[in-house]
């Protein structure tokens, strides 16, 4: 089923990686042209650097839509000249930076079905969540192989 951005999609996720082992969940509002960034690890990236990371996106994303969503669906939207980010407060911080990315998918997840951040459980939780995408990967690819 092809939906339309702006009439049926107003809303993107994206994993987003900064440096290292660091990836943060991205929250693209494409109505107002913000990002709201979901990030496990706060202390792994400088303010300064954070923007320094962020810039090309910010500047970049609405010539994307541009080119990629039909003039017809742009019509009733301003399609901002520049987008601009802002972290949400309060997301479970990981130990590690390593333990970012299983993280942002569930922050995703989460964030797409409405369900608060605060209401993870802090203890075990990166490490259920690693375990969980541990056997998922386990159950699609090594076990068909020994059919």
């Amino acid at each position: 089923m092809r939906q339309a951005w702006f009439s049926d999609v107003d809303t993107l996720y994206a994993p987003f990686h900064m440096s290292g082992g660091h990836w943060v969940a991205l929250v693209i509002d494409l109505k107002d042209g913000t990002i709201a960034v979901l990030d496990p690890n706060e202390g792994a990236e400088t303010a300064k650097r954070m923007d320094l990371l962020m810039k090309p996106l910010l500047v970049l994303l609405p010539f994307i839509i541009k080119a990629l969503v039909p003039e017809a669906h742009l019509v009733n939207h301003q399609v901002p000249r520049e987008f601009v980010y802002d972290s949400l407060p309060e997301i479970l911080q990981c130990e590690y930076e390593d333990d970012s990315g299983p993280l942002v998918a569930k922050f995703i997840e989460l964030h797409f079905q409405g369900i608060n951040h605060d209401t993870i459980p802090q203890d075990d939780f990166v490490e259920n969540v690693r375990m969980r995408f541990a056997v998922d990967i386990f159950e699609e690819f090594v076990e068909p192989l020994r059919v």
